[in-house]
């Protein structure tokens, strides 16, 4: 997506078609699970990564935050939990609990890569053509639009004719209008209550 409007758009032509989400917990992959509720009409495939990570609290309350949306809509999903073999030993914040946490620190090189690897994967053994990712623009300073497209690069050129199409409702936006998109969605109440930052250490 390129901007608000845009995220806002799509889900008013909603793709019937499965769809699967690197889902964290967080305030970015809470609002694409409420953005992909309506912009997707077919299962969805929550995908939950377990690295490591300092804040494993995240998995739970995504769970929390999806369980409050299927209590007032149900829709078809599958939970799927996978485990990626980050390296152990990593001197990053997320991962090492001797490392202070500040916004400098909320990056862990390299785990876009794997966390996307493992859910083409996935998406193309359940064939899945669609898979959601929801960084935000001020979340690092990558240029994630390109990584999606080498991303998406690399997957067509490994799986054949199996195109996975990478989405980010997020991607543009900053923290202001990824909540605003979440008031769009009827989901900030939900949001404010569930979601984790990690940079509060907590919700």
């Amino acid at each position: 997506m390129q901007n608000l409007q845009e995220a806002i758009n799509r889900t008013q032509y909603p793709i019937h078609a499965p769809v699967a989400i690197c889902y964290s917990g967080g305030v970015d992959s809470c609002v694409s699970l409420a953005w992909a509720r309506r912009a997707y009409k077919g299962e969805i495939h929550l995908l939950r990564f377990n690295y490591g990570q300092r804040h494993i609290i995240e998995l739970e309350k995504g769970k929390q935050f999806h369980d409050a949306l299927q209590a007032r809509e149900v829709h078809q999903t599958t939970l799927k939990d996978i485990i990626l073999p980050f390296p152990k030993g990593s001197r990053y914040a997320l991962v090492d609990g001797a490392t202070e946490i500040d916004e400098n620190t909320v990056v862990l090189p390299g785990l876009h890569v794997l966390m996307l690897a493992h859910a083409m994967v996935y998406a193309v053994s359940e064939q899945v053509m669609h898979v959601i990712i929801g960084p935000c623009q001020t979340q690092d300073k990558a240029d994630r639009q390109q990584f999606l497209y080498s991303m998406e690069d690399a997957g067509t050129h490994d799986i054949g004719d199996n195109t996975i199409n990478l989405v980010s409702p997020t991607l543009n936006l900053n923290k202001s209008e990824v909540y605003a998109l979440a008031e769009y969605l009827d989901v900030l109440k939900e949001v404010a209550a569930y979601s984790h930052s990690c940079l509060e250490g907590g919700t």
